[in-house]
């Protein structure tokens, strides 16, 4: 039994919105879900077909309240009974109204204080937006089927897909009264106000930039509306949030970005637009039970009831074409993801060689081509035969599959474009065509000729997805002369793809549903370039054959890199992996409470789990691995799209022996950033590769590991690198965890492990392991300077196993690096004493510094950590205990590697002042430690060729 209130609750600025409450018959106080969208909160009493869709919601309802809550439906401004005027689907006040009604409602007597929210479409869009303006009393949300990114789905990549439409205005039809509004006074009152109300959509117009500025509102609605440019608001925020998507809509992909960066939970079905909330008979096959499933979730978050749902993997996924499809991840893209490339070649094929032939195909653009049905884009489950359509396109296919393939994730495309025409639409289809002939749709992607610059992003980059701002500043175009770098996602899909099919590739620049650019002239010609400087190519999310999921006995055991999974009669219980290393032995999955040991054999795959207090008998289970094709020269490492010109840091001038680009050391845990903190690549897990350089001849080699500063990568070396692959040199490229986000000793552990790693590997390698030497600049050069200065007395760490090896080095160069994170502030004054900001970047609550120990916010910094220095006291103590270890000058003794440090005072936005290798020139002099010391003045760090000769020189005469 329930009873239903019906009031007017004030929005953000005082404005009467309409709310119905269902409450239901407790004793205790109950936590409230709202279903928040753009239509009334209840039909009238004579629209019978608002009556039918409304039973089917009441029904919804009336579940959650026979569980024990309330359920809050309220009218958003300018619809039924609320006062106020809407501007189309959804605007920032919607945002700003809801967190005012959430926290209103919650504080209700009835109420227990915590709300949570749930829905599809705009419902789901209606949660991001309040979860934007974090109500203090919003603890739980499941969007579905909506897009963090709004642009992209109106939009995606620039491509206009928003139909022209024409708003006639209608006379708005009166709400339904609240209960104190007998005579429906109040309701008659606050329709005066929706006569003004803006059309469905009418704030987006055909071929919006992303900041485009809409007249009719005064604002960018793509920029103001969606949450996608202040996720960071949700992701450090106190909500828990399961996102609901389905592969057959184009807002799957963007809650694949939302999970990614909020962290929570993930569902990924094979449904279309909100499907996954009809009757069951409408897709039997992908029947699932999402009413327990989101009241088990808000148990958990809004009762605090221990269920569990916080330990099992996050992310449930349905792979099509799988007899078992239902599958557990701990992250997306999946653990097990390689990235072939096939290329595209002028005669058609699409294959895993670079096309020895070279050449252009042109194309006419011609808009008479139907891929999509009804309601376009968001109905993505083509099941009709494509092939008439693919005739219309430009078509590459592969030959014959010779085994099953797993595509699960996101596929990229890469194409070079020239035309007389400045702008154009470009879109690919991927389908699977049987032997039959049937060609089954897949996924489907798109970009705009103006869209096309690259922006780099810190969720998709470490994806390996495109990310394009479209920004009118970003703005490019075709050249008749020049090609284009085309690089654009295909959306996310999970299929097996069998054996005997092949994969084709459509490309085409207009159809139905997509708006051409303006002023496209009719049978516009693109010219599609191929060839080594222009490898058109297809990247494909190809699962590797393995097994994440080992049934025992009375159990069964998870493996991936983020955490072992334990299930039994109790349930779930996660096991976060401390690192995932390969062995002598397998691969370690290694936790606090045990190391899992996975091996593989003839087609099948083994754990391993000594006894210990978890495991008590210990644990092994044996698992047949899945029959699936895996593409030659598949790499286990998500590849970003890089345009030619940036290419070039695979193989540096000189190179001419063999290359490594694919080593991999280890999986490690990434930590979430801080408030106000910078973070360059959201995620929770990195994965540790190495590319190594060998030079020309026979070897064994010495080497010369190369660190990157911040932000840099594992592929880029300093300018003058290839110098030492020229005299005979080896050099290793490495990545690590930056700080921010993580903090000190993260970093220090994995460069350790890469030099454990290569001196494990020397022999197969083909390098010497007693002839090691180290280069790095800014963060790198840090590292340089630390590893240099403890020159493997003390142990660094286990990343990556190897433990029998150590880290000692011949000798390091070190440019601009930090190397006394306690006296950075003073020598940023001493050498900047009328900049205050300079000052700042040393000594202030956000200095870089103050991050790699994580001691950076309001309030917080070198500076204030300085002042407490005499106390003895906690928590500066243990953070001035990590500063000092974090230095490199703490650590030099008659035992340091000889180092040459490299400064100059040239203006950069994060500065390392001078003074900083002074000191640790000063350090090594005491302690007897040859050292170097190059200093110039205002010139660029290292320009100076005498200064590159110098350090040359001074590592080639010691390694």
């Amino acid at each position: 039994m329930y009873r239903r209130i019906s009031k007017y609750y004030p929005g953000c600025d005082g404005t009467p919105l309409a709310v119905d409450l269902y409450l239901p018959a407790a004793a205790e106080r109950i936590p409230v879900i709202f279903h928040v969208s753009r239509n009334g909160r209840r039909p009238r009493e004579d629209d019978e077909r608002g009556q039918q869709f409304f039973r089917g919601k009441l029904r919804e309802f009336e579940f959650f309240l026979s569980h024990g809550y309330a359920v809050c439906v309220p009218e958003m401004r300018g619809v039924g009974a609320s006062y106020g005027t809407n501007e189309g689907f959804w605007s920032p006040i919607d945002g700003r109204d809801m967190k005012a009604v959430i926290d209103a409602v919650a504080e209700e007597e009835w109420c227990n204080g915590n709300a949570g929210m749930y829905g599809g479409s705009n419902v789901g869009a209606s949660q991001h937006l309040a979860a934007k303006e974090q109500p203090k009393h919003l603890r739980a949300i499941i969007p579905c089927d909506c897009s963090a990114d709004f642009y992209y789905q109106n939009y995606p990549n620039g491509v206009s897909i928003i139909p022209p439409m024409k708003y006639e205005k209608t006379e708005p039809v009166p709400g339904v009264p609240v209960d104190d509004d007998t005579d429906g006074i109040k309701a008659a009152e606050a329709l005066k106000g929706h006569r003004f109300n803006m059309g469905f959509l009418e704030q987006y117009v055909p071929h919006m930039h992303r900041d485009s500025m809409n007249p009719a509102i005064g604002y960018a609605p793509n920029m103001e509306v969606p949450i996608w440019n202040r996720m960071d608001s949700i992701r450090q925020g106190q909500l828990a949030p399961y996102q609901y998507g389905a592969f057959y809509e184009p807002g799957c992909t963007n809650k694949i970005f939302e999970f990614r960066s909020f962290g929570g939970k993930l569902l990924l079905g094979p449904w279309r637009h909100t499907e996954v909330y009809r009757p069951q008979n409408d897709f039997p096959e992908g029947v699932f039970d999402w009413k327990s499933d989101h009241l088990r979730f808000f148990d958990r978050y809004l009762k605090g009831i221990r269920n569990g749902t916080e330990e099992e993997p996050p992310v449930l996924y349905y792979t099509t074409g799988d007899p078992d499809p239902w599958h557990y991840s701990a992250d997306f893209p999946l653990d097990d993801q390689t990235s072939p490339e096939l290329f595209l070649a002028p005669d058609g094929s699409l294959g895993e060689d670079v096309p020895g032939q070279e050449g252009t195909v042109d194309y006419t653009v011609r808009d008479d081509i139907h891929i999509f049905d009804s309601m376009g884009r968001l109905n993505r489950r083509v099941e009709k035969d494509l092939t008439e359509e693919e005739r219309k396109c430009l078509c590459f296919i592969t030959e014959p599959l010779a085994g099953d393939v797993e595509l699960t994730g996101f596929p990229v495309a890469e194409l070079y474009v020239t035309s007389e025409t400045p702008d154009a639409n470009f879109m690919a289809v991927l389908s699977e065509v049987t032997p039959d002939g049937f060609s089954h749709f897949l996924t489907d992607g798109m970009i705009r000729a103006r869209s096309a610059k690259l922006t780099p992003h810190p969720l998709l980059d470490p994806l390996g997805v495109p990310y394009h701002s479209s920004l009118t500043k970003d703005d490019v175009s075709l050249s008749p002369d020049r090609p284009l770098f085309l690089a654009f996602h295909l959306e996310a899909l999970s299929r097996i793809v069998k054996k005997g099919s092949r994969l084709r590739i459509s490309i085409y620049c207009g159809g139905n549903g997509f708006n051409q650019p303006e002023g496209m002239p009719e049978h516009a010609v693109m010219r599609f370039h191929f060839s080594k400087e222009c490898p058109a190519l297809l990247r494909l999310p190809v699962i590797r054959p393995h097994v994440s999921e080992f049934r025992g006995a009375e159990e069964t055991v998870y493996v991936f890199k983020k955490a072992v999974y334990r299930k039994n009669s109790a349930g779930f219980k996660a096991f976060p992996c401390l690192q995932v290393y390969p062995g002598k032995d397998g691969l370690h999955y290694a936790t606090e409470a045990f190391t899992a040991v996975k091996t593989s054999g003839a087609g099948t795959e083994t754990l391993e789990i000594p006894p210990c207090e978890t495991f008590p008998e210990g644990f092994r289970a044996v698992e047949n691995m899945p029959e699936r094709l895996c593409f030659r020269d598949s790499v286990p490492e998500i590849k970003a799209s890089i345009p030619p010109e940036r290419r070039a840091f695979l193989r540096l001038p000189g190179t001419k022996g063999k290359v490594y680009t694919d080593l991999y050391v280890a999986s490690v845990p990434v930590s979430r950033e801080a408030p106000m903190q910078m973070n360059l690549g959201i995620r929770e897990t990195q994965d540790l590769f190495m590319d190594l350089l060998l030079p020309e001849g026979e070897g064994p080699f010495p080497v010369i590991v190369h660190i990157h500063g911040f932000g840099g990568n594992r592929h880029q070396f300093e300018k003058w690198s290839h110098r030492f692959l020229s005299a005979g040199y080896a050099i290793a490229g490495i990545d690590y965890r930056l700080m921010p986000p993580d903090i000190w000793p993260s970093s220090a552990l994995d460069s350790a492990g890469y030099i454990r790693y290569l001196k494990a590997h020397a022999k197969e390698l083909n390098i010497d392991p007693g002839r090691f030497g180290l280069i790095g600049g800014s963060m790198g050069g840090h590292l340089v300077t630390w590893l240099a200065a403890v020159n493997g007395r003390e142990e660094i760490g286990d990343i990556g196993g190897n433990t029998e090896q150590d880290t000692r080095v011949k000798a390091a160069v070190a440019l601009f690096p930090p190397t006394d994170l306690l006296g950075f502030g003073e020598d940023c004054a001493k050498q900047w004493p009328h900049q205050p900001d300079k000052v700042a970047n040393g000594d202030g609550p956000f200095a870089p510094v103050a991050s790699m120990i994580g001691y950076a916010g309001p309030g917080k910094g070198m500076g204030e950590l300085k002042s407490h220095q005499y106390r003895d006291e906690e928590p500066y103590r243990s953070f001035l205990a990590l500063a000092r270890e974090a230095s490199s000058v703490s650590h030099v003794t008659p035992d340091s590697a000889p180092l040459c440090l490299i400064h100059g005072m040239f203006d950069c936005g994060v500065q390392v002042p001078m003074g900083q290798s002074l000191r640790m020139f000063e350090a090594l002099t005491r302690a007897g430690v040859k050292s170097l010391c190059l200093l110039n003045n205002n010139c660029v760090y290292g320009e100076d060729p005498e200064v590159q000769e110098a350090a040359f020189e001074f590592l080639v005469s010691r390694v």
